[in-house]
């Protein structure tokens, strides 16, 4: 059998959150071949955040406990074998829906514009103190 690079979910996910408050992001091996010696790697941006290697469980996890401006940005998770690299990502960000809708109106002048989400999967409700977003 011919070795696979692990297949990894979610491959994105974008997740809202106000200041203060904590996330917990989960990155889940599909599949791989060879299963043995799985390792991953957490970054946000380059910064190496934490590594390890799998034990019984199938997916690794990386909380911030409080979200502060420096911790909004793309977080990787990559899970590694001899074959490749399967990477699971997620945009962190502080902005909400109602700020996102403005934007796009905003960025669409006069036009009529029927604005809908792509996902809303991780939205929590904003807190009024990100910059007044909100």
């Amino acid at each position: 059998m011919t070795p696979d690079p692990p297949a990894v979910e979610p491959t994105f996910l974008e997740i809202r959150q106000g200041q203060g408050r904590s996330i917990t992001m989960s990155c889940r091996v599909l599949r791989a071949y060879p299963t043995r010696v799985l390792t991953y790697e957490w970054r946000l941006g380059n910064k190496l955040l934490r590594t390890g290697q799998f034990d019984a469980h199938d997916s690794t996890e990386y909380i911030v406990s409080s979200l502060s401006r420096d911790s909004y940005g793309i977080y990787n998770c990559n899970i590694i074998n001899e074959a490749g690299a399967g990477r699971c990502s997620f945009l962190v960000t502080g902005q909400c829906l109602k700020a996102l809708r403005e934007k796009a109106l905003m960025s669409v002048g006069n036009e009529k514009l029927h604005w809908q989400p792509e996902s809303t999967v991780g939205l929590q409700p904003c807190q009024r103190s990100l910059d007044n977003a909100c």
